[in-house]
Parts: C-alpha cells; sequence; structure tokens
C-alpha cells in the first residue's frame, strides 16, 4: 500500500473501514463512487448487523453480495484484496479488531463498527481516523460523523463547539430496507467529505498527519 509519503491525488488513498452493516456499506459505496478503488471493509465473523443481506456483511454469509451495483466479496486473506479490487469488487474480511490494519497499511481509518467500542482507535492505527457516532473520544479521532436524529451526518471536528452534538441512533429506522437508507447516505456523505477535508489538510501542503484531537 502507498506511504503517507506517496499520496499524491485522492485516488491513491487507501481507507479501511471497520464494520460493514449499514453505515459501513453506504461508506465503502460513496468512497468508491468517489474515485478511490482501495477501500476494503472488516466485520465481525457472524454479522450483528440485522439486515446482513442488505448489506456487505452478507458476504461474510454467502460469499458475494451486491448492494446497489457495487459487489462485496469475502476475502480469506490479506493478500486477495489486489484481485478482489482489479474484479470491481469490495473485500469484506471477518476481522472485528481490524488487525488486518498491520499488513493493509491504511491512510484512512473509519470505526463504523458501532457501540460498544470494543477495540479503542489508536492513533497508531492510521494517518487520518473518522469515527462514526457516538462513544469516541476527541483524542482518539481527527473527526467524527453524527449518526442519528436532526444532525444525523454532520461531521463534526475534535476542539470545536459542535464536538459536543447529541447522537441519536436509536431514532434510526429498524425495518430492514432495500439498498441503503437515506440516513446512511448522510453519513457516508460527510465521510467523503472527512476524507477529502483531511487529505487537503495535511498530504497536500501540510505534510504528515497531526495526532487525532489536534488536526483543526
Amino acid at each position: 500500500m502507498a506511504s503517507p509519503t506517496d499520496i499524491k491525488i485522492l485516488s491513491d488513498l487507501s481507507i479501511l473501514v471497520r464494520g460493514a452493516g449499514r453505515a459501513g456499506t453506504a461508506i465503502a459505496r460513496r468512497l468508491v463512487g468517489a474515485g478511490i478503488p482501495r477501500v476494503a471493509l472488516t466485520e465481525l465473523p457472524t454479522p450483528r448487523t440485522p439486515f446482513p443481506r442488505a448489506t456487505f456483511a452478507g458476504a461474510l454469509l454467502q460469499g458475494e453480495i451486491d448492494v446497489e451495483g457495487l459487489r462485496a466479496k469475502k476475502a480469506e486473506y490479506y493478500f486477495e484484496f489486489v484481485n478482489i479490487w482489479g474484479d470491481g469488487m469490495v473485500p469484506v474480511f471477518a476481522d472485528p479488531a481490524a488487525d488486518v490494519k498491520e499488513r493493509f497499511l491504511p491512510i484512512v481509518l473509519v470505526d463504523a463498527a458501532g457501540v460498544p467500542h470494543e477495540t479503542r482507535p489508536d492513533p497508531l492505527d492510521a494517518p487520518m481516523i473518522v469515527g462514526i457516532g457516538p462513544g469516541f473520544a476527541a483524542t482518539e479521532v481527527h473527526a467524527r460523523v453524527v449518526v442519528g436524529g436532526p444532525s444525523n451526518g454532520r461531521l463534526v471536528y475534535p476542539g470545536r463547539p459542535e464536538w459536543g452534538v447529541v447522537d441519536c441512533p436509536q431514532e434510526l429506522p429498524s425495518q430492514e430496507e432495500a439498498g441503503v437508507p437515506p440516513w446512511a447516505r448522510g453519513v457516508a456523505g460527510a465521510v467523503l467529505e472527512a476524507v477529502v477535508a483531511l487529505f487537503n489538510l495535511n498530504f497536500s501542503y501540510k505534510g504528515y498527519p497531526r495526532r487525532p484531537g489536534t488536526l483543526l
């Protein structure tokens, strides 16, 4: 994978998404659709999402799955990632702690695994870390996306007044929907906005990324 010093354009980024549920699926689709092909997801071996057949988590249950025209494929080993990308698909790895990051070396880690956060983000996990939903400390991420409620999809940064905006994940629709639900699209759009902003700040003219909590 590309190192931070190799990054020249947005499409060079490698991005690892923890969680292949509704949010993670929407995020992966949005990033790939924006021209960032090296996106991979990790999920529990037995997905906890109540909608595995409508998300990329379903790839772990049936090998491959299509969500709105983008296919995801179960990866048994890290070295399969390149072949899966080459086939125009997104790899999904059964790896709840996202330990594959030690081999994948993502430039961006998006933590969409949901609460409770059984594995905390670490500043050494990736140069840029984006948290999805509540429960993240300001020192753990460079940006966070609010989930649920009137502020759903709002992008907030550590140290800013809006950091304390309350998430309302309990207000999300509980029924299964075909494809990507509107709230997840909002979250995915905010993640892309964060990735572009962090990329421009850190790689275009600022050099190597700063520690979480001190970015903006």
